[in-house]
């Protein structure tokens, strides 16, 4: 029966946006591992939107996979252009976890980074937005 499938839950994974990072145009965007396994096969694809009454944004799509990240760590795999701030950004993340396939969807709405709701990101030790 469907009710007997079992559907677990998505427990810190995440995402970070290093606000300071190598340069003012570009900020690093780090997919974090808070658990005490590793995570293999982790997809994750990214967007940029804006929909307003009179307009719509949009960035190309972008697709990183990432072979294995291993527990309590972060893997950089994007820079997102400080320029694109204003627009809400989507993430979805896919990955393998034990024998399951399991997915999360993160979205930075728009005004999100903003310097007073930085905080310091988990195992990178800096500044940033972060969402687990």
């Amino acid at each position: 029966m469907i009710r007997d499938i079992v559907y677990p839950k998505v427990k810190k994974v995440g995402i970070a946006v290093e606000l300071f990072g190598v340069s003012d145009d570009f900020w690093p965007v780090h997919f974090i591992n808070l658990n005490e396994f590793s995570i293999k096969n982790v997809m994750i694809v990214s967007k940029g939107y804006l929909i307003n009454e009179d307009t719509r944004y949009e960035t190309s799509v972008f697709r990183h996979f990432i072979e294995k990240v291993e527990p309590n760590s972060s893997h950089q795999f994007e820079l997102l252009d400080s320029k694109l701030s204003h627009l809400n950004h989507e993430f979805w993340i896919s990955f393998q976890q034990e024998n399951y396939l399991l997915d999360r969807k993160i979205t930075f709405v728009q005004g999100s980074f903003n310097i007073d709701l930085t905080t310091n990101i988990p195992i990178i030790g800096k500044l940033g937005i972060v969402i687990i």
